[in-house]
């Protein structure tokens, strides 16, 4: 994931050429498909441990012999953390900006007429 964030940046910054994969990449890698892909894996892996705990505990906690359903259900939990996460990466480097810590523009003209009508509403007589 971040060899990915890291070669569209550098598509982005100008200074690498767009290859074929990263044209393929570039229509899957958006923050919607990431984060549905993600939580698609953590469901499908949260089952898979549901199922394997269920079947454990029935059968009162003996050594499973097959350990492979547990380790493919962790596999698709962290599968699907990393595509969540990285989602956000690559929206990120993509430039997506959220515009949560810039002031809003406040107008010139129209700022210190309102500043001193409202000086002048306020003062005691």
């Amino acid at each position: 994931m971040l060899a990915a964030a890291g070669n569209l940046y550098g598509v982005r910054e100008g200074y690498r050429r767009r290859s074929d994969w990263s044209k393929a990449f570039a229509r899957w890698g958006s923050l919607e498909v990431m984060l549905i892909a993600g939580a698609v894996c953590v469901l499908v892996g949260g089952s898979i441990l549901a199922g394997v705990l269920s079947y454990w505990s029935s059968h009162r906690f003996v050594p499973l012999l097959n350990v492979l359903p547990a380790v493919l259900g962790t596999s698709l939990l962290v599968i699907g953390a990393q595509n969540i996460l990285g989602g956000f990466l690559i929206a990120i480097v993509n430039g997506n900006d959220a515009d949560f810590v810039r002031p809003a523009p406040v107008p010139a003209a129209s700022g210190s007429a309102s500043r001193s009508a409202s000086l002048i509403a306020n003062e005691v007589v």
